[in-house]
């Protein structure tokens, strides 16, 4: 059994890219395409069609990452390349010092702003 050549995200996608317009065209207009990690490896993605020959298109790529990913691995970080400082929050993975206070920077809008009218009786 041979070892899958690595390849990041962009990459995988560059390649997606360039096979799909040279076998298939140009990309569509409004059509996105996602690489993520997934338990069995990569998995490729691509936005709802808006036309039929949309949906022709994005069949087609799809049967492309199929092949591409028996080809190539995905270089994502594994679980044992985290160092011990990084944390997990809505599956986005960031920096997060302990020591900082998990406060929003985001003002708090106005019940005013938000279009409510502001309660005179209530005492604070």
């Amino acid at each position: 059994m041979t070892a899958k050549r690595l390849k990041t995200a962009y990459e995988l996608g560059e390649m997606i890219l360039v096979q799909a317009t040279a076998l298939h065209g140009p990309w569509p207009l409004g059509m996105t395409l996602f690489i993520f990690d997934d338990a069995y490896g990569w998995t490729a993605s691509i936005s709802r069609p808006s036309t039929e020959a949309d949906n022709f298109y994005r069949t087609c790529v799809l049967d492309l990452t199929t092949r591409l990913a028996t080809e190539y691995d995905l270089d994502a970080p594994q679980l044992a390349d985290i160092p011990a400082g990084w944390t997990f929050s809505n599956h986005a993975l960031y920096l997060r010092s302990p020591r900082t206070p998990r406060e929003s920077i985001w003002q708090k809008a106005s019940k005013e702003a938000i279009g409510k009218p502001r309660n005179l009786k209530r005492k604070r």
